[in-house]
């Protein structure tokens, strides 16, 4: 070895300890940062998930003001800001680990409960079938070292589950609003970045754009908007000013965001929120205008029914653009059948993690598939029917102990849940694969509002502190 192999090799060899000496003192001071303020460390881990996805479409450099803009192949584009989304990731990473080895340093009583038991052991089936065991066995077996992350955050958030989730609430919701106000400052500043210009399957007459704002779709700024309002509901502001701005933010984005899957649901979802607020008393008693005015409702729609033209209305439809991305579900049919194809070609363990990744998109000739656009299908391509099996196992857990907290939630818990599972028909909102999405930050607030214990008392209707034991 000459002098100068000699000093490169201590060069480097500096630099790469050096790094490794940062990276323990970083974890380090993290560690010391949780045993004096470990009551913050879940709370800001959805808001730093939403902070990350800012600076990847600010960082971006996408147009979607461009005449040969494609909609589906942009959705698919990763975010711009490389650099410091690894920054977020490490943190990310750093904070859960943290949480975890405080809580075993503490040795806090922590008890165990049948439902966030089996919550938590069907999330980690679900997570080891559909990204180890597809990486290892599948029929293009790879290592997508992103896949691995998601489950520490929610590990994270399931050893938190007795901690009072109002802080994680009001920073999140604080921080939606933040993202959505911003998003609409934007189309004055760089409508290209915010807007889809023109939206010629626009279903709001005279509208002819799409706001996707600091999402990375319009389907992903849709549902956030919606998660904001299922927020505000549950922990409303405490001046009367910020509760009435936050509502009107979120109702225009969703308005501006055209995500027909939330606006299709939005119904069910106030039904279900009524029902836990008005439909019984205080001792748990049929409330009678409650009733009659269910009652009453279900009369207006027959009676309208009755008296519209339903064979004219509906051949109209059919025959509109509407109708047709109904009656076709805009191409999803088509690609389930290249879901099936992939799973049929190993149907234990699916074509891998990189399913719907750039090779397998070309071999089937649907370079716009980014997913199989139905969690089940997402599942079976990607992890076989080993994976489809764990995700209907966690699927209904997840139903079960967002029920079981409805009451505690004030409705919150199940009316996600079911926005979620609406969603899992045409997409893959239960996809972990990546921190930086407006899916995964959906489902790990849903992850923490289903660990509600169900004995909580009720929550006022005021804007009072949530008193919620974890489930």
């Amino acid at each position: 070895m000459t002098s100068a192999d000699l000093l490169s090799f201590l060069i480097f060899g500096g630099i790469a300890l050096a790094l490794a000496m940062g990276l323990v003192l970083a974890q380090a001071a993290v560690f010391s940062a949780e045993q004096h303020h470990g009551r913050w460390v879940t709370p800001l881990l959805p808001v730093l998930m939403l902070l990350a996805i800012c600076v990847a479409t600010a960082t971006s450099g996408r147009k979607l003001g461009l005449t040969d803009f494609d909609a589906d192949l942009q959705s698919g584009v990763g975010g711009g800001g490389g650099s410091v989304l690894r920054l977020f990731t490490a943190t990310l990473l750093a904070l859960s680990i943290a949480r975890a080895f405080g809580h075993l340093r503490r040795r806090q009583p922590n008890p165990s409960r049948p439902a966030a038991t089996a919550l938590m052991f069907s999330f980690m089936a679900f997570f080891v079938s559909g990204t180890v065991l597809s990486s290892a066995f599948g029929s293009h077996p790879a290592f997508v070292h992103n896949m691995f992350y998601a489950p520490a955050l929610f590990i994270a958030v399931y050893i938190g589950r007795d901690e009072c989730p109002d802080t994680l609430v009001r920073l999140l919701k604080y921080g939606l609003l933040g993202m959505l106000l911003l998003s609409l400052a934007l189309v004055a500043v760089k409508p290209d970045l915010v807007l889809e210009r023109p939206y010629l399957r626009s279903w709001v007459p005279g509208l002819n754009f799409r706001f996707w704002g600091l999402g990375s779709h319009a389907n992903s700024i849709g549902p956030l908007a919606l998660l904001l309002m299922l927020l505000e509901y549950l922990l409303p502001g405490r001046r009367l000013l910020l509760r009435a701005l936050t509502w009107l933010v979120a109702l225009v984005v969703l308005v501006l965001a055209q995500s027909k899957t939330a606006w299709a649901i939005s119904g069910l979802l106030v039904a279900v929120l009524a029902w836990y607020r008005w439909s019984r008393d205080e001792q748990g008693r049929m409330r009678v205008g409650f009733l009659l005015t269910v009652i009453f409702m279900g009369v207006f729609v027959c009676a309208a029914l009755l008296l519209l033209d339903t064979d004219r209305l509906l051949a109209k439809i059919l025959y509109s653009r509407v109708g047709s991305d109904l009656s076709t579900l805009t191409g999803r049919a088509a690609i389930w059948q290249a879901a099936i194809a992939a799973w049929e070609a190993n149907p234990l363990f699916g074509y891998g993690p990189e399913a719907w990744g750039p090779a397998h998109r070309a071999s089937i000739g649907m370079l716009y598939a980014f997913s199989a656009h139905n969690q089940f299908f997402q599942s079976l391509s990607t992890a076989g029917g080993v994976g489809a099996a764990c995700f209907v196992v966690y699927f209904l857990c997840l139903g079960w102990c967002a029920w079981r907290a409805a009451p505690a939630s004030k409705g919150v818990s199940l009316a996600l849940f079911l926005f979620v599972a609406a969603r899992c028909v045409t997409e893959a909102p239960l996809s972990i694969h990546t921190l930086f999405n407006a899916d995964t930050l959906t489902h790990l607030v849903l992850f923490r509002l289903v660990l509600i214990n169900p004995g909580s008392k009720k929550p006022a209707p005021q804007p009072a502190a949530l008193r919620f034991a974890a489930a």
